[in-house]
């Protein structure tokens, strides 16, 4: 697993167990390596005996499209990848981020709401295109950079025709799902990206930060929202990302399918 900083991933631990249950001779170890760094870890690493994937994480995603051979049509579609299949020196990206968040949520939940996404870089935008490519939904995406949710919005259009997909230059109204996938909460004093009256109307609350009690859960909480964190983000993709880098997969569909 490659990132920085990767003090608070969960992924290692969870992948690794799962492998020990079924019997796999491989494990999942973190290394730190920041975005000027990559270049020279691609390098020491393409074809490297005894590198079988890597699970990519913060502020990699993007970058490591450049370095794939081969990419599937989220990965092309998004420009971001957390999930690399080593086959020798040939490289094959995916990206379960949003698969992850759907099997932590549930299908059946998602189906005919009105969803407000915030934040639309390397998770928010696998997220939204999961979201659009397998579940009837309304979706609402919001980003500091108005530009590039703009972008995204339609990019998703174009992939998935039949989804309601807009970009939005402020979270406003009423929606039935809220999903925070923006960095907003990763800092002790980060303020909830989420208007309380957006919370207090929503029947669901999903903030993908890990291992820290943000401002918009403390928000789900103080209105008795149902709430999913990160951890069940990680451990929704977690089968995923095993099946993938150690099977034969050509998409993130064919990963997922029990």
């Amino acid at each position: 697993m490659i990132g920085s900083p990767l003090t608070h991933v969960r992924s290692p631990a969870i992948i690794n167990a799962m492998l020990r249950e079924t019997g796999e001779k491989v494990e999942v170890v973190a290394q730190e390596v920041r975005t000027e760094q990559l270049g020279p870890f691609v390098n020491a690493s393409r074809g490297a005996h005894g590198i079988t994937g890597l699970i990519v994480t913060t502020p990699l995603k993007n970058a490591i499209c450049s370095h794939l051979d081969r990419r599937t049509a989220i990965v092309e579609l998004i420009g971001a990848s957390n999930c690399v299949r080593c086959e020798g020196a040939h490289w094959f990206g995916a990206n379960f981020d949003g698969y992850g968040f759907a099997a932590a949520i549930g299908m059946t939940t998602l189906s005919g709401r009105r969803v407000l996404l915030v934040g639309c870089r390397g998770a928010g935008s696998a997220i939204a295109a999961s979201l659009a490519a397998v579940t009837e939904i309304e979706l609402s995406v919001f980003d500091l950079d108005f530009a590039r949710t703009e972008t995204l919005a339609s990019r998703l259009r174009r992939f998935a025709p039949n989804a309601r997909i807009k970009a939005i230059e402020e979270p406003a109204g009423k929606f039935e799902i809220v999903v925070n996938a923006s960095t907003s909460g990763m800092q002790e004093d980060d303020l909830s990206p989420v208007p309380t009256d957006i919370v207090a109307g929503a029947s669901l609350i999903a903030d993908i930060i890990v291992d820290r009690d943000t401002r918009l859960k403390q928000d789900a909480r103080r209105y008795h929202k149902p709430l999913i964190d990160g951890e069940a983000m990680v451990r929704g993709q977690a089968r995923f990302l095993q099946r993938f880098i150690l099977g034969k997969a050509e998409s993130e569909e064919d990963a997922i399918v029990d």
